[in-house]
């Protein structure tokens, strides 16, 4: 793997290669992308990050539940007014997230219990923040992003993290965490990334521990690593796809 200079340059100029190839909101090919950066992220990344390993059991009302929040996500791409990922679409997204499901009576209610997070930090699993700080720090959380004038793809991965270890919800915390995150990319005009490759089941649980525990380092690595991967994957579809 490259290290994260390199992974950063690497993003860059693939990113540069996709904006040339999908110029013009209404292209054809423009949008035979979006449809197949769909299908990885509500069809294959599903069945990567959580299904079991009977392969018969599938969550298929998650999968309906995430097309919607994808088509949530969507909605922005190109719109000509400015809009800050904010409280709302947290909120909204959790609500599509838990649509027709056991949580539905508490989608986009922050939670009112102490949580445990399946995270192991120095020996033992991790405890979320106390649930009456949830809404100060899920403020704080979008207030850096978005004034913050650090690197995109560190806000972007920051907001990831540091919703999966304050726990909002009662439930699908990753689920809205990787939302939020590519929700902020779109909102700053790059493309969203995806976990598709059966490596990521582990090495996604390895990296948000690895920041946990300290190695913040080491997480922004993969997730960078995952960047570069996804990209490459959408230029490789734009350059094969048929469609002109």
């Amino acid at each position: 793997m490259a290290d994260r200079h390199q992974l950063r340059e690497n993003i860059k100029e693939i990113r540069t290669q996709i904006a040339q190839y999908t110029s013009g909101a209404g292209t054809i090919r423009r949008l035979n992308n979006v449809n197949w950066v769909r299908n990885r992220i509500t069809s294959i990344e599903p069945k990567v990050l959580f299904q079991s390993s009977d392969s018969r059991k599938v969550d298929y009302t998650y999968m309906h539940n995430i097309n919607d929040v994808y088509d949530y996500i969507n909605q922005f791409q190109d719109r000509p007014t400015k809009h800050q990922l904010n409280i709302d679409d947290i909120k909204n997204m959790h609500r599509l997230f838990t649509q027709h499901t056991h949580m539905e009576w508490v989608a986009g209610t922050y939670r009112h219990d102490d949580k445990i997070v399946n995270i192991i930090v120095n020996g033992f699993r991790m405890h979320a923040p106390r649930p009456d700080i949830v809404e100060y720090t899920m403020n704080e959380i979008l207030r850096k992003a978005n004034t913050s004038k650090s690197n995109i793809l560190d806000r972007a991965f920051d907001i990831h993290y540091e919703i999966v270890a304050l726990q909002p919800f009662e439930d699908c915390n990753k689920r809205v965490a990787r939302a939020a995150m590519n929700l902020f990319l779109v909102l700053n005009k790059l493309p969203m990334i995806f976990f598709d490759k059966t490596e990521d089941k582990r090495g996604y649980i390895d990296a948000i521990s690895a920041r946990a525990n300290g190695r913040t380092k080491e997480y922004t690595e993969y997730m960078l690593h995952v960047t570069e991967r996804s990209y490459r994957s959408i230029l490789r579809e734009i350059k094969h796809s048929k469609i002109l």
